[in-house]
């Protein structure tokens, strides 16, 4: 095949690729069959650490049987356990998974049948292991279960032995078999023969009253039917194992540690021939990457000089063309190819001289459009300025407030520097002639600010409010005025000057300055916006006139609904100070009439109380207490009183309440039988006396009469008919 210009670009590519793609398959050919034959080996790999696995969960299942399994119920009971299927499942799983293996092909290339079939005898050798543990283990029970169970039944009966010295016998046999079996040491098992020896002889020998012949043989075979259970408990223990490495358990380790040596093997094996397979399948990939890559280089070279070469010549070309440069379509002229690039030189030729004759056309056409394009942004600079103001000049209320927001935003909007807003007024010192006063500034010196007034026809300004018309200046007269900023201050270089008019009157001016000139769009902008501002501020100074009128209006209303509410105040303050005193006038009459009440219910109790009274409310705090309880407990009536009644009782106000609940008399006539009370005095000495107690009408409290005079009861008057009575004393 001939690599020469005639033949297309199309063709040179796909016998560059289809060369490629040869090479690759061929290498990807071998390089998938070793991989597929190293990913076999991984599988094989993968099924080893499975059989491990299973092993290893076993073991667990073993362990889970030894530490808690075998003290379950289920499994004393039935031999079986959640710890001994699971065992179960996982040697069936194991010795499935070796069959499986043992089928493989690749086990018979490696010749591995003979170490998988003696791994599964080894399995099978610990599983056999394991079921013979788990019979010894239901055989020897645990607590009320097997062996251990009958054996606990033999010495508990033994501990219900009527002397105390067999009972000591017993509980010495109990605690040597609980040390057998937390230490597994012969050493206990001597010690506990010799104490069945020493019991049994103690049993025959003693002459004690329940010593009978049949209970000496009860429990001298008690005895021995114990002493046999340890025993074979003992023994089956010895099989399973005293430690890990006797016994069952000792074997159940060496079977299980035996099956590891057949799977090193194994995985030993596989892994040596499948990284000895990965190894040349390295080598066969790097021999193709090299071969496809020279190959790839060779390539390359052919088809730079074929197509690159072209395609970057006519880049360079196109770039310098770009930027400008004329005559660079001149070098395409060496391109003498017959092919694509060819062609595509040829028509870009062209293609370029019909576009040089396209771009004045295009040209004109950008300036018409650009020139539209200025005057639509003009447009719509003018009516977003006007909406944005006319949202400013909405709901205004203070007129101050409005021309500091309008001067503020205006001069932002325009980018200008300074702004001023003059208003027709008053001069302060003649109220008589009209001038213009500043009453809103942006950017302005602080001193004119404060009281500038400037008449008519006076400067620039006074001459714009003369003229009615607009100034605008950009040959501005030196020290008119200075733009100041924090690092200095300079002249403007443009001044507008607009009068603010409402129907054909001028109300106020207003003065820009800004160090960049005013486009003719923004002078007109200002111009109109000067109207509606006009407008407003005449709008402002109407709802300021009608804010004071209505201001006036409600102060007045304010101060006669004042005057009112005044006096209505001092109404009801009079009417108040009655009711008071009326509530006053009856407080006093109901403590008259209480402390009346009182007087006569002391009278009334005194006069038949014996020896002794103590009045007291209903919850037991003292109120009266009668000179002769006073000098019998030692205590004065000033401590006595206001204080409970649990310091006199010694058994307490709560068994004295206690025992009226259950005193007929005091349930049916209100009135206890007399019955002594201890009562403590100052010394804490006691003093039993004999107390009756009286309830006081309407549930007031109680009365302690002490040594009552012949259990005579008190009669206390009601608080119904006293009040009555000297209320009408009172009155």
């Amino acid at each position: 095949m001939a690599w020469n210009s005639q033949h297309s670009i199309k063709r040179k590519l796909q016998l560059s690729f289809l060369a490629l793609l040869i090479i690759s398959s061929v290498g990807a050919l071998i390089s998938f069959q070793m991989m597929h034959t190293a990913q076999q080996y991984q599988s094989l790999q993968e099924e080893v650490h499975q059989i491990t696995d299973a092993l290893h969960q076993a073991r667990r299942a073993e362990q889970e049987v030894l530490l808690y399994d075998r003290k379950t119920v289920t499994f004393l009971e039935t031999g079986n356990s959640q710890g001994v299927q699971h065992h179960q499942e996982q040697m069936t799983r194991l010795h499935q998974q070796l069959s499986e293996l043992e089928q493989r092909s690749l086990i018979r290339d490696l010749e591995l049948q003979a170490t998988i079939q003696n791994l599964a005898r080894q399995a099978r050798t610990y599983q056999y292991t394991f079921a013979e543990l788990v019979r010894k283990m239901v055989l020897r029970g645990f607590k009320d279960h097997g062996l251990e169970g009958e054996m606990r039944e033999y010495v508990h009966r033994l501990q219900e032995c009527e002397s105390d010295a067999e009972r000591v016998f017993a509980y010495q046999l109990r605690r040597h078999e609980k040390d057998f079996f937390l230490r597994h040491e012969t050493k206990y098992v001597e010690r506990l023969d010799a104490t069945v020896d020493a019991f049994i002889e103690f049993v025959q020998g003693q002459p004690l009253p329940h010593m009978t012949e049949e209970y000496v043989n009860k429990i001298t075979s008690g005895i021995a039917a114990y002493h046999r259970h340890f025993h074979t408990i003992a023994t089956v223990d010895k099989k399973l194992g005293l430690t890990e490495g006797e016994g069952l358990r000792g074997r159940l380790q060496l079977h299980a540690a035996g099956v590891d040596p057949f799977v090193r093997q194994l995985t030993n094996v596989i892994g040596q021939r499948s990284e000895a397979l990965k190894a040349r399948a390295s080598w066969v990939m790097g021999i193709v990457f090299l071969v496809v890559l020279l190959a790839s280089i060779l390539l390359t070279i052919l088809l730079s000089n074929a197509i690159s070469k072209p395609i970057i010549l006519l880049d360079s070309v196109v770039g310098k063309i770009v930027k400008g440069q004329e005559g660079a379509e001149v070098a395409l002229e060496s391109v003498t190819q017959k092919d694509e690039i060819g062609r595509l030189t040829s028509n870009f030729r062209t293609m370029l001289a019909e576009l040089r004759k396209n771009m004045a056309v295009i040209t004109e056409k950008n300036n018409r459009l650009e020139k539209a394009k200025a005057e639509d942004r003009i447009r719509n600079w003018r009516a977003e300025g006007l909406a944005q103001f006319s949202d400013l000049l909405k709901g205004k209320e203070n007129l101050s407030h409005t021309l500091d927001e309008i001067t503020s935003h205006l001069v932002k909007y325009l980018k200008a520097n300074q702004g001023a807003f003059f208003l027709k007024g008053a001069s302060i010192e003649d109220p008589d002639h009209e001038v213009m006063q500043l009453v809103s500034c942006y950017a302005w010196e602080r001193h004119k600010k404060s009281g500038l007034e400037i008449g008519y026809g006076e400067g620039l300004v006074g001459m714009a409010w003369r003229d009615g018309d607009p100034l605008y200046y950009t040959d501005i007269p030196e020290n008119y005025i200075n733009i100041r900023s924090g690092l200095g201050l300079a002249s403007p270089k443009a001044l507008l000057i607009v009068p603010i008019s409402h129907e054909g009157t001028i109300v106020g001016m207003l003065e820009l300055a800004s160090f960049l000139a005013f486009a003719p769009h923004e002078q007109e902008f200002v111009t109109q916006l000067a109207e509606r501002i006009g407008a407003t501020i005449m709008s402002v100074e109407l709802q300021e006139r009608t804010q004071v009128l209505l201001h006036q209006s409600q102060q007045m209303t304010e101060e006669l609904q004042a005057q009112e509410e005044e006096m209505r105040q001092n109404m009801e303050e009079l009417h108040a100070t009655q009711e008071e005193m009326q509530r006053n006038e009856k407080a006093l009459r109901d403590q008259i009439i209480a402390i009346q009440e009182q007087l006569l219910l002391h009278e009334a109790v005194a006069q038949t109380a014996g020896e002794g009274l103590i009045i007291c409310n209903p919850a037991c705090d003292i109120l009266y207490v009668s000179t002769s309880v006073e000098e019998l407990l030692g205590i004065p009536k000033e401590q006595l009183v206001n204080t409970s009644l649990n310091l006199l009782l010694t058994e307490g106000t709560a068994a004295l309440l206690e025992r009226l609940e259950n005193d007929p008399s005091y349930i049916i006539n209100k009135r206890s039988t007399p019955k002594k009370v201890l009562f403590t005095d100052r010394l804490g000495q006691e003093h039993a006396l004999p107390v009756m107690v009286v309830q006081l009408p309407e549930q007031q409290g109680h009365a302690l009469l002490l040594e009552p005079r012949g259990g005579v009861t008190p009669s206390i008057p009601s608080p119904h008919r006293n009040r009555s009575g000297f209320g009408e004393k009172v009155r």
